[in-house]
């Protein structure tokens, strides 16, 4: 009786101590789940996050290594196997991964099961290197939904764009049309059709207005002046100064120089001036070009082993400034003397000039009344003397230059004839580096000398 009791009341309690428990249990597995469920769901986001934040890092050195070729439509080709980027503006994983943006460890598929989107857009509209702006950006395209409600995943967008280093942004009720960055650094429009709500997106831009660094590709000038430091520039092929190249000592293959040039030491393959002013030593090891090259002062010298006179002229030709220096069409040097182009070492008689060379022909001296003639034979060889009236011998000459060879001496005489009297004598016939000259002598006397 006593048991039966207690039976009955026992299993009477237990049957409704078992409802309450069991829904107290249910209560608490679920709460568990659920605090299980966002801590998956958090750890979703971070990863989700870090995973877009690389993708943007990806698409910013992107930008910057094919700036100019993405700012002006050129051929981007991979650098791993064979490939080229079919759309500039829409690279695709594949391209990132030709391109050795991204690494084998990432996939193309986010963790909600859609594959990426990546975009770059150009601003201004028809801009070119150097003027374009480019922004790109990687998004999921689908919303990030709570799995239970339905809603927008709160936990998983908020976890992502703390993951995020301010690169990625997302969009809210009160404007879902577009996405903003964390703390509205950045906007852009939803690229989903329908403006949904909970979309991530990464983004990032580059630009030549914005960078604070000296471009790769050289599509950036400078807007200011570029200090080395002290370190030298090495490895340019050209070096282009519109204004002044300053600098101790020079050292270049070739160089054309339009202005002043001022320099210290310099060495040159060849160097070509309009204008140049050097103080210390110029070695050149090529070719110097140059429309003027003056040597200053009485002592100044050009010194060379070869010198051609390019200037052709004829003997006789008038000329501005004596010791300037011509040719003949022969090769023949001339010398501006008192306004005339004349031979560098012609002489004659009664200001008549010579040539150098007179073989085969004859050179008339002396005076009205003591007229000489001498010939030279064609072959060079016995001078002939043709004389005009007589007088005592008269030997005096002029000095025969250094490395002149005395061919024959040739003597003439003549009488005067009353008062004064210019006596000649035809001198020596010299042989000078291969040309014959008659280096005749003539002095005016009284009568009977």
């Amino acid at each position: 009786m006593k048991n039966t009791f207690w039976k009955k009341k026992i299993a009477g309690f237990t049957l409704a101590e078992v409802a309450l428990a069991t829904t107290i249990a249910m209560i608490g597995t679920s709460s568990a789940l659920y605090v299980q469920q966002e801590s998956l769901r958090s750890d979703i986001g971070r990863s989700q996050g870090e995973q877009l934040a690389r993708f943007a890092n990806a698409l910013d050195i992107y930008m910057r290594e094919y700036y100019t070729a993405i700012s002006n439509n050129q051929p981007i080709n991979y650098k791993v196997g064979t490939g080229t980027v079919a759309n500039r503006l829409a690279p695709t994983f594949t391209d990132l991964q030709g391109l050795a943006l991204v690494d084998a460890a990432s996939t193309p598929v986010s963790m909600f099961g859609v594959d990426y989107v990546f975009t770059v857009s150009r601003a201004p509209a028809g801009c070119v290197a150097g003027t374009c702006v480019l922004t790109s950006t990687v998004h999921i395209p689908t919303p990030i939904l709570e799995p239970v409600t339905g809603g927008v995943d709160g936990v998983v967008i908020g976890e992502a764009m703390l993951a995020g280093q301010g690169l990625i942004g997302t969009n809210d009720p009160a404007a879902p049309a577009t996405i903003r960055g964390f703390r509205n650094a950045w906007n852009m429009p939803n690229p989903i059709a329908g403006n949904p709500e909970g979309i991530l997106m990464a983004q990032v831009s580059y630009g030549a207005t914005i960078d604070a660094y000296l471009r790769r590709d050289g599509s950036t000038p400078m807007l200011g002046q570029l200090d080395m430091n002290g370190n030298p520039v090495t490895g340019a092929t050209t070096i282009d100064a519109t204004g002044a190249v300053t600098a101790a000592s020079l050292n270049a293959g070739t160089a054309t120089i339009t202005g002043n040039l001022t320099a210290q030491n310099g060495a040159f393959q060849n160097l070509t001036l309009t204008s140049a002013s050097i103080s210390g030593d110029l070695s050149v090891g090529g070719t110097i070009t140059a429309q003027n090259m003056s040597a200053i002062g009485p002592t100044g010298a050009v010194r060379a082993a070869n010198v051609v006179v390019e200037g052709v002229s004829t003997s006789g030709q008038s000329c501005a400034t004596n010791g300037q220096m011509r040719r003949t069409n022969t090769g023949e040097i001339l010398a501006c003397q008192s306004g005339t182009f004349k031979p560098l070492a012609s002489e004659g008689d009664s200001g008549t000039p010579w040539t150098k060379d007179f073989v085969g022909t004859c050179r008339s001296g002396g005076s009205r009344f003591n007229p000489l003639q001498v010939c030279i034979n064609s072959d060079g060889s016995v001078p002939t003397l043709i004389q005009r009236g007589n007088s005592p011998a008269f030997t005096h000459g002029r000095v025969i230059p250094p490395g002149a060879t005395v061919v024959q001496t040739v003597i003439a005489t003549s009488n005067g004839d009353g008062g004064t009297n210019t006596f000649c004598s035809a001198g020596p016939i010299v042989n000078i580096n291969g040309y014959a000259d008659w280096y005749h002598s003539c002095e005016t006397v009284s009568n009977g000398y």
